[in-house]
C-alpha cells in the first residue's frame, strides 16, 4: 500500500490533534514495543518511539502474547495501544490474544495489515483504529464489542463484509464515519438492539445495495447513507414498529429508495417526515437471529407497560417471518410463556392492592414489582403457591 505525502501529512496531523501521547516504549520483548503500568499489571503494546509513522517498525505477521515478564514481574497485555501500528505498511497481519481489552486511537491505521481477528474479549475499538486499512476485506465483530470511535474502519476501502456476531446489548450506538467511504462494503449485518447510527456512518459506502435496521433503531444522523458519488442502495428494510428519527433530508443520497417495513405499520411510516417520500411496501420480514435476541430481552415478566411491549415486539418480529423460519426460532416456548404469564398477571390484577407496609401481613392478593404476591396468614406466596 502507497501512502501519499498528503495521507503522512494528515496522519501527522491527527496524531498533534491528541494530547499525551508517549514517545518512547518502556521494554522490548520478542521484538514487540511495550508500556507497563506497574501499579496494576498491564501492559499495552506500543510503538518503539521514535516516530510512530515509521512504517518498518512493524513487518510481516505479529503475534501478541497474553503475558509478558519483566524484572521478573508477570502483566497481563490488555490492549493495543494509541498508534502501535500506525502507518506499519509492510504489516500482514496480527493475532491478538483473547484477553485483550482495547484497541485504542490509530492502533493499525494506514498499515498494511490484511488479517485481523477481534478476539471475544475486546471492549473498545477507538477513534481510527483501522483506518484506511486498504488490504481488510471483512470484519467480524464479537459481543464483547461495547464501543467505537470515530472513523474506527473509516476509507478500508476493499472491506466487502461487516459481521456483529451475537452483538453486545450495550451496544447502542455505531459513531461518526465508523465505515465511511468503504466503498466496496456490499454486506452489513447490523445488530439488534442498535439504537442509532452516527453522522455519516455509511456515507460513499457505494456497492452497499441494501440494509436492515433493527427494530430497536430510534435515530438516524445526518448523511449516514449518503454519497457523492453513483450508489447501489435502493432497499432499506426497517423492522422498528415505529418509524426512526431521521435527522435531515440528507439521509439517504435521493428519495428512490423502497422501504420494507412490517405489515400493519405502513401508514405510520408514511405519515413520519423524511420517510413518507419514499416508497413504503409492507412485505418486511425479521431474521431469526433477531426475533431470539427481542425473545432474550423480554427477561423477567412482570405487569408492566415496559414489559408489555417488549412482548409485543418480540411477537410482532416473530409473526413476520415465514412458517420455515418460525420453526427455527429455538426459544420460540419462553415468548408463549411470558405472554402466558403477562395475561394471567393482568387478569389477577383486577382489583389487587398495591401491597404497603401496613397490608403485608392482611390476607389477600396484591402487586409487587409487576407479579402478584398471596398472603396468607402472615406468610407470602406466589402466584403457584410457593413460598416467597
Amino acid at each position: 500500500m502507497k501512502i501519499s505525502n498528503f495521507h503522512k501529512i494528515m496522519a501527522l496531523l491527527l496524531m498533534l490533534m491528541v494530547s499525551g501521547v508517549g514517545y518512547a516504549h518502556d521494554v522490548e520483548i520478542d521484538g514487540i514495543y511495550y508500556n507497563l503500568n506497574s501499579e496494576i499489571k498491564e501492559a499495552s503494546v506500543t510503538y518503539k518511539g521514535d516516530d510512530a509513522s515509521d512504517e518498518d517498525e512493524y513487518v510481516g505477521t505479529i503475534t501478541i502474547p497474553s503475558t509478558i515478564t519483566y524484572n521478573e514481574t508477570t502483566y497481563n497485555v490488555t490492549s493495543i495501544g494509541e498508534s502501535a501500528f500506525w502507518c506499519c505498511e509492510n504489516l500482514k497481519s496480527v493475532t491478538i490474544p483473547n484477553c485483550l481489552k482495547r484497541i485504542e486511537d490509530k492502533a493499525f491505521g494506514y498499515s498494511g495489515v490484511a488479517s485481523i481477528s477481534i478476539p471475544n474479549s475486546v471492549e473498545i475499538i477507538g477513534n481510527y483504529a483501522f483506518y484506511e486499512c486498504d488490504n481488510i476485506t471483512s470484519v467480524i465483530i464479537p459481543k464483547s464489542v461495547i464501543e467505537f470511535g470515530a472513523f474506527a474502519f473509516g476509507y478500508c476501502t476493499n472491506l466487502k463484509s461487516v459481521t456483529f456476531v451475537n452483538p453486545n446489548p450495550l451496544l447502542f450506538f455505531i459513531g461518526q464515519g465508523t465505515f465511511e467511504r468503504c466503498e466496496n462494503l456490499t454486506e452489513v449485518i447490523l445488530p439488534e438492539l442498535l439504537y442509532g447510527i452516527g453522522l455519516e456512518a455509511f456515507m460513499d459506502c457505494d456497492a452497499l445495495a441494501s440494509i436492515t435496521l433493527p427494530s430497536s433503531m430510534i435515530h438516524i444522523d445526518k448523511n449516514v447513507f449518503n454519497s457523492y458519488g453513483l450508489t447501489s442502495l435502493t432497499d432499506v428494510t426497517c423492522l422498528s414498529k415505529n418509524p426512526p428519527s431521521i435527522e435531515d433530508e440528507y439521509v439517504f443520497k435521493d428519495n428512490s429508495i423502497t422501504v420494507h417495513v412490517l405489515p400493519g405499520c405502513k401508514a405510520a411510516y408514511e405519515a413520519a417526515d423524511y420517510w413518507k417520500d419514499f416508497k413504503i411496501v409492507e412485505d418486511a420480514e425479521a431474521t431469526v437471529i433477531a426475533v431470539e435476541t427481542r425473545i432474550i430481552c423480554i427477561g423477567a415478566v412482570g405487569y408492566t407497560d415496559e414489559c408489555k411491549e417488549r412482548i409485543d415486539i418480540a411477537r410482532s418480529l416473530y409473526d413476520s417471518l415465514s412458517k420455515d423460519k418460525q420453526a427455527l426460532v429455538s426459544n420460540y416456548n419462553v415468548l408463549t410463556a411470558a405472554e402466558e404469564e403477562y395475561n394471567f398477571l393482568a387478569k389477577s390484577a383486577s382489583g389487587i392492592d398495591n401491597m404497603n407496609s401496613d397490608s403485608s401481613k392482611k390476607d389477600g392478593k396484591y402487586l409487587v414489582n409487576g407479579k402478584v404476591v398471596i398472603v396468607k396468614n402472615g406468610k407470602k406466596f406466589n402466584v403457584n403457591g410457593l413460598a416467597e
